[in-house]
């Protein structure tokens, strides 16, 4: 074999490798369909992000009433609620003034008939998407029910029931320390002692009733929501209170005092930040501060959502 021949052979034999290893599928290449599937299955198995939320809008109303009838209502609020994480924080407040002209004296007759508040601060820190833990506290002054002061300390648990995109159901479970101020209280009951009730002299003490009073309670609450469509939506929730306490000066028993307190409200959009809201509020206590056990209140208001 000559040099020529020997160099042609090896020229070949070179180009017959290049062939053959263009022609051939790389072993890394075998690798890269499964592990590109493998990395969809894991993004397709990890939970999206719970997004923050910012809520606030603005609510008032009135009625006036003229004729025969002559009353003038007035009521406005605010709702603020706002998400970060796990946190969650709430505030709302809500205030009521009425006036009526109750033995037709005229326009410069009218008496209060109606003044309360109510407010609210509430902390949740959410321990999965359905389970919370949460602290509040409430302030109520109703002169009208006997309440020159009422501040609720609350703390306790929540879970959801029912959370999709259209509705929620959830109940809570805790405990509720009350502390009633009644002094100077309009409606107010007659201060009466345990002698007071025992003498037959005093037909208006009925029962003992004290200017404070300290009540520890069980807690429980049902709420719901629903979107009708995109522009109705509904709420209610009851709240349910039983006293654990033997009520300073014998005014209750243990499980005695209990209140109950109802909502229910329909709210539809009417424009964009616009909507209409119509509440019922009920709200209901055995061993009352003032002469009735019960009292209801219808607001319609008009909504404007800021946030």
């Amino acid at each position: 074999m000559n040099l020529h021949t020997s160099h042609n052979a090896r020229l070949a034999g070179v180009v017959t490798a290049l062939l053959l290893g263009l022609t051939a599928r790389p072993v890394s290449a075998q690798a890269v369909p499964e592990v590109t599937q493998h990395t969809e299955d894991v993004v397709a198995e990890i939970p999206a992000e719970v997004e923050d939320e910012t809520t606030w809008n603005i609510a008032a109303g009135a009625n006036i009433s003229t004729g025969n009838t002559r009353a003038r209502n007035f009521n406005a609020g605010t709702d603020f609620y706002v998400l970060r994480d796990i946190h969650a924080l709430s505030f709302r407040t809500a205030f009521v003034f009425g006036q009526a002209d109750v033995d037709g004296g005229g326009p410069g007759n009218y008496e209060i008939n109606s003044r309360n508040l109510n407010s609210r601060l509430r902390y949740d820190i959410f321990l999965t998407a359905n389970d919370a833990l949460f602290i509040a506290v409430a302030h109520r002054w109703d002169s009208f029910a006997g309440l020159q002061t009422r501040v609720q300390f609350q703390a306790g648990y929540l879970r959801n029931l029912i959370k999709n995109e259209s509705t929620r159901v959830w109940l809570e479970a805790g405990y509720d320390f009350t502390f009633d101020n009644r002094q100077n209280s309009a409606n107010q009951r007659v201060i009466c002692s345990e002698a007071d009730v025992a003498n037959p002299l005093l037909p208006e003490c009925t029962r003992v009733v004290r200017n404070f009073q300290d009540i520890h309670a069980l807690r429980l609450f049902y709420g719901a929501t629903h979107a009708f469509n995109e522009n109705v939506t509904g709420a209610t929730g009851v709240e349910f209170l039983v006293n654990l306490n033997e009520l300073e000066g014998g005014e209750a028993d243990r499980f005695e005092d209990i209140r109950l307190n109802w909502e229910a409200s329909l709210n539809a959009r009417l424009v964009e930040n616009l909507a209409i809201e119509v509440k019922f509020r009920l709200q209901y206590d055995r061993v009352p501060a003032a002469s009735e056990e019960l009292d209801t209140n219808t607001l319609i208001s008009l909504i404007y959502t800021l946030l």
